[in-house]
């Protein structure tokens, strides 16, 4: 990797970070992240303390509005529960997520998502397929999260009730596009 391809995308200051890293892969659909190239970290570093920062004004005024021993107390109880990161197990014989997404989008169950993105106007359909007749997937969705995802947040966080999005926010971000959310 060499240091002038660092100065061509930094000298661009590209302003999104999709565009960014779509710049410096040359629209790449999957990048090597063993070893993580040191170029991509230069180009992205930038777009890193750009968030960083912004998270960081975010969260004060946030602890400002609410009064510090409240957002204290909750954001503990955050770290200690919902923030714990790991992974549980689920039959996906009996919660075929992937498969139902695909074939209510319209799409075989061999589907690589990963390369939609090669396949012109392929995106577009998946949406429009997914939304005129979405409840074979909407129904598995909907067991998944209260048979699987309800019962374990239950277990790791106290909580009464569990309120989540009826249908989940689908996001396929193509290579030089931008998500925002």
């Amino acid at each position: 990797e060499s240091q002038e391809m660092v100065k061509e995308h930094s000298s661009h200051k590209q302003k999104w970070f999709g565009s960014t890293v779509a710049s410096a892969t040359a629209n790449s659909a999957t990048i090597c992240t063993r070893p993580f190239s040191e170029t991509l970290r230069k180009i992205i570093e930038p777009h890193i303390r750009k968030c960083t920062i912004t998270r960081e004004r975010a969260l004060n005024a946030i602890r400002r509005a609410t009064g510090a021993s409240i957002y204290d107390n909750i954001l503990e109880q955050f770290r200690n529960g919902l923030a714990v990161e790991g992974e549980f197990m689920f039959d996906t014989e009996l919660h075929p997520i992937l498969s139902s997404f695909l074939l209510s989008s319209g799409l075989p169950v061999s589907t690589d998502l990963s390369r939609l993105h090669e396949h012109d106007g392929c995106k577009d359909a998946v949406f429009r397929s997914i939304t005129e007749e979405p409840t074979s997937f909407q129904l598995i969705f909907d067991r998944f999260v209260r048979e699987v995802c309800a019962p374990h947040l239950a277990s790791v966080f106290d909580c009464g009730q569990i309120y989540y999005q009826a249908f989940p926010c689908v996001r396929i971000v193509q290579p030089d596009e931008f998500s925002i959310g």
